[in-house]
């Protein structure tokens, strides 16, 4: 399947009952982070869709691909990845790595003719609210947790505990209470319990970011809804295609 040939609805369709593969960063395939080369990369990989992080360019206020503060000049204008998803047409998952970016979001989402071909994720809940009145059109995910600081992995155990009981109990009802779409959550914090309340609120359920195989055919058989992932999915990457990667 050409998929460049596919238009957004068909990359949907095509894995109702099963879930989207999300590039994380565009796949882990030596060309940086966050870049345009990443982007067509995971194009040619035949991925559903590409997660990229945005945030704003101290220096000249574009917003910009870039994990971290301090982004430097170097760095990808978020218009020109847009350009380059919507010639592909495959949708673009931003991540939002700070708040204050609604108006200049929603402005360059529109002037990129992308606005009904992205998701929103990262941020906080008022920015969420605030993008969703300026612009119905864009599909709004809130990240569970937040930032993943250390703490999470030096207390696992304790912070799986937490985020299970506090989210499995009240998630649906925060989804249609703040209008979102999805949840994006850290893979080690999902519980089948968590997926029921997901889509009990009318929503999807995305994780991020495993790339052990087994550790997404458990998640699979939960009946999440997509993957932010660094690595290819080998069902669709050709042997040719391997071969680059392995390089």
């Amino acid at each position: 399947m050409n998929f460049l040939m596919l238009d957004v609805a068909e990359r949907y369709a095509r894995h109702m009952g099963t879930h989207l593969h999300i590039a994380h960063r565009g796949y882990r395939t030596g060309l940086g982070d966050n870049t345009l080369a990443q982007i067509a990369e995971a194009i040619r990989l035949d991925c559903d869709m590409v997660e990229v992080d945005v945030r704003r360019r101290g220096s000249d206020g574009e917003l910009v691909l870039a994990h971290e503060r301090g982004a430097n000049l170097t760095a990808p204008l978020l218009r020109d990845a847009l350009a380059l998803a919507r010639h592909a047409n495959i949708p673009l998952n931003l991540d939002l790595k700070q708040n204050g970016l609604s108006e200049q979001l929603v402005r360059v989402l529109h002037e990129g003719g992308m606005t009904d071909r992205v998701v929103l994720t990262g941020g906080g809940w008022e920015q969420a609210l605030w993008i969703r009145h300026l612009e119905p059109r864009i599909r709004i995910g809130f990240t569970i947790p937040r930032r993943h600081h250390d703490w999470l992995r030096a207390f696992g155990w304790a912070a799986n505990r937490l985020w299970r009981f506090v989210w499995t109990g009240r998630v649906d009802l925060l989804m249609k209470a703040y209008r979102i779409d999805l949840v994006t959550v850290q893979h080690r914090l999902v519980t089948p319990k968590l997926v029921t309340q997901v889509h009990r609120g009318g929503g999807e359920i995305w994780v991020w970011t495993p790339d052990d195989p087994a550790t997404i055919a458990r998640l699979c058989a939960m009946g999440i809804d997509g993957i932010c992932t660094n690595v290819p999915d080998p069902a669709r990457v050709t042997a040719t295609q391997r071969t680059m990667i392995a390089a």
